[in-house]
């Protein structure tokens, strides 16, 4: 016998119903665990009864926007069965303690959260003193399940004298006679301390800034082996957030099958290709809603509306996010980079000892960020290529927590991994005696062949003095300008899509590049940033350093006077560039 839920994993594998590539996989995985399922030593087993319980339960209820009985899409059949049909053979326990499912808007997400709510008030482990907890970044949003939750067991009641004397439901909370309740908050870990939850809902988790919500929730869960935190989403701007975290880390070991996922379940509806915007017929893919035909043709309409108006005016990001479940940068329009150009490029592996690099340095004032950037030639298999990668320096006047929220990045979790160097100035500030110092220690500790250190001249006579006394190293202004800034900017874009540029996983070069926004003027185009909490200091030494960098293998090839074997093309633009007579 093959339950619903079942034959929607067969028919998306299949190929029968279009689904995304990680549904895909998804799916895959559900038939192959019922496949290892069928030997005794697997410790997880697919329960259809427990499955069909829940789904039998919600086909009953009314749904919170028509008020008619609700016919569950199978998509949602599929949710519902993976979360409370795969059991643990030992104890007999929800299989998936962690879940985080993701879908463009307006696919009726926040509403399944409400009957699983419900379906635990009345049905769920333990029987009494069960807490059921829907979290928001905001209470305006929290309340939202909740007021559908409301709405359902109102309605039950109305029919039922039994749930009428069992159940309260109040304005801020909906409580049984077991003492077990329902209630919202705002995504302040301070509320949800002594919080021990039975099913915890967590909405629109890509607003949650940092994990703190989260470890709230999961430490009042952990002498519970049947509860159950189950984030539901859209995609986001902000991919320095927890969520994009998480969703990179769960796609990678989805797509290896790694066991390390087994209690983890992930399901993410969205485009796999940010071209399909133009092909309606491909939206469900993000949209899984439109697998009911009623559905289908709303649905259509308004995306096709949100995106022509936003392309009329520049800010077709906000529909790839919401209407297409991709994620972007948080910067609308005039973004340089988006996070899949920028993923597509990274290079753990790469090995900078002993080899020739250029230096990008931008200064910055004492109470702000310091960057250096490392620009490394190399060829592989015969192509020119370029390895990133930079160091910050964190200035802490206002405190650290303070600036992490502002600039919206862990700069404590990050020095940990030596991405950055916060400030030990009982002041606050930067200590550019400092960043000399870690700089040629980078060197020496690399054995680096140092081209040359390519800065911006803002504030920077300090540091120069510094190098005069001490170092050979060749120093290049560079200009600030669109006129000298132009032909980096935009050969580094074009080289990074063509996967001539890679890069360390470095998470604040790659928030830096993810602020950048593009200004532009009659000489060209430079990196910008929209507001001054969006950083790019990084990004600006990494386009200072590669304003040298790019001339690295022209050079190679020199003419009988010693000189790069330039075309007249290439002199011009590097005089234009870089001086001005």
């Amino acid at each position: 016998m093959v339950d619903t839920a079942t034959g929607y994993a067969q028919d998306v594998v299949s190929g029968e119903l279009l689904a995304c590539k990680k549904i895909r996989l998804a799916c895959k995985r559900h038939l192959n665990d019922l496949k290892k399922a069928e030997g005794k030593n697997y410790p997880f087993y697919y329960s259809m009864k427990q499955a069909q319980k829940i789904n039998e339960f919600v086909s009953m209820m009314p749904d919170v926007n028509t008020g008619k009985i609700l016919k569950p899409a199978p998509f949602q059949v599929f949710i519902l069965s993976m979360l409370f049909g795969w059991r643990t053979r030992k104890g007999d326990h929800v299989r998936f303690n962690k879940a985080l499912i993701s879908m463009a808007r307006t696919n009726s997400k926040t509403a399944l959260a409400s009957y699983i709510c419900v379906y635990e008030l009345l049905f769920g482990e333990p029987k009494y003193n069960k807490q059921i907890v829907i979290v928001a970044k905001a209470m305006k949003q929290a309340s939202i399940s909740f007021r559908y939750s409301q709405t359902i067991l109102n309605k039950l009641r109305a029919k039922s004298s039994f749930l009428k004397k069992k159940i309260d439901v109040l304005s801020t909370e909906i409580r049984d006679s077991n003492n077990n309740w329902i209630k919202a908050y705002a995504s302040e870990a301070s509320t949800l301390d002594g919080i021990h939850a039975s099913v915890a809902v967590v909405d629109e988790l890509h607003e949650m800034k940092d994990r703190s919500v989260i470890n709230s929730l999961q430490s009042g869960m952990i002498q519970n082996p049947d509860a159950q935190l189950i984030s539901i989403s859209t995609a986001g701007f902000h991919t320095n957030y927890p969520m994009y975290e998480d969703y990179t880390l769960f796609s990678e070991m989805l797509e290896k099958d790694n066991p390390a996922l087994d209690r983890i379940l992930f399901l993410c509806w969205e485009q796999d290709d940010e071209k399909e915007i133009s092909y309606p017929e491909t939206w469900i893919k993000s949209n899984p809603l439109m697998c009911m035909p009623q559905k289908k043709e709303i649905l259509t309409e308004r995306i096709e509306q949100d995106r022509d108006i936003a392309l009329k005016q520049g800010t077709i990001n906000s529909v790839f996010v919401k209407n297409m479940n991709i994620w972007r940068s948080k910067e609308e329009s005039g973004s340089y980079l988006n996070i899949d150009e920028w993923n597509d490029t990274l290079e753990t592996d790469f090995d900078v000892t002993g080899r020739s690099v250029y230096i990008g340095v931008d200064l910055s004032k004492s109470n702000d960020s310091t960057a250096l950037a490392f620009v490394f030639p190399f060829k592989n298999e015969g192509n020119l290529c370029w390895y990133i990668d930079s160091h910050s320096f964190i200035a802490t006047r206002g405190g650290i927590e303070a600036r992490e929220k502002t600039d919206e990045i862990p700069y404590r979790k990050l020095e940990e991994q030596g991405q950055c160097s916060i400030s030990q100035l009982s002041s606050g500030i930067i200590d550019i005696d400092y960043v000399y110092e870690w700089l040629v220690n980078f060197i020496n500790d690399h054995q680096l062949n140092v081209i040359s250190v390519c800065y911006d001249s803002w504030n920077f006579n300090s540091f120069l003095a510094k190098v005069d006394k001490h170092q050979d190293w060749a120093m290049i202004a560079v200009r600030q300008g669109t006129y000298s800034l132009n032909t980096p900017t935009r050969e580094f874009r074009e080289k990074l899509i063509n996967k001539q540029i890679v890069h360390s996983d470095n998470k604040i070069l790659q928030s830096n590049f993810m602020n950048a926004i593009v200004k532009e003027d009659n000489n060209g185009i430079k990196l910008d940033k929209s507001h001054n909490n969006n950083k790019i200091d990084a990004a600006d030494a990494v386009m200072d350093a590669f304003s040298r960098a790019i001339y690295y293998f022209d050079s190679d090839n020199e003419d009988d006077n010693g000189l790069p074997n330039w075309t007249n093309e290439q002199w011009n633009n590097f005089f234009n560039n870089e001086y001005s007579f």
